[in-house]
């Protein structure tokens, strides 16, 4: 037996937009094969670039060694050593002023973030505004833990 919530997310379809991300998938866009094909935007995935960065991947794995940390938990902000990193990259690239390491946390995606974001601010039955048009699942993100509504402005 499943409870309110998992019932809920059981019959709630994971995905608004499925029927039309999977005609996109059977004509994605490519230079030569398919130029008119489409570049879907609904899915945090990004093929095209895929081949230069494999080639970057491979050329600093080839001359730098991968730390010892990444197949492990690290701080539950993120790596420390990463976390300078970016910090120093968007202190240089966006921010324009300091931004410490310690103002900065990560994940390895959107999803938990905002849903455990909603999951600590909000009660059930608060509404979250979410500028539309955007990733369609957010309304299960927000929904199925914490009981938030979406409004799409």
């Amino acid at each position: 037996m499943l409870s309110d919530r998992g019932e809920l997310a059981f019959i709630t379809p994971l995905r608004v937009d499925y029927e039309a991300h999977s005609e996109a998938l059977g004509n994605l866009y490519h230079p030569q094969d398919n130029p008119q094909g489409v570049i879907p935007l609904n899915v945090a995935e990004n093929t095209l670039s895929w081949p230069d960065l494999r080639q970057k991947i491979s050329r600093i794995t080839a001359e730098t060694q991968i730390p010892d940390w990444v197949p492990g938990y690290t701080s539950m902000l993120g790596a420390p050593d990463f976390r300078t990193a970016a910090a120093s990259f968007l202190e240089k690239h966006l921010t324009a002023c300091p931004l410490a390491p310690d103002q900065l946390g990560v994940s390895a995606g959107a999803t938990s973030v905002i849903e455990m974001t909603s999951f600590i601010l909000a009660d059930s039955g608060d509404v979250a505004v979410i500028p539309a048009p955007c990733y369609p699942v957010y309304k299960q993100d927000i929904g199925n833990m914490s009981g938030m509504e979406r409004y799409d402005l």
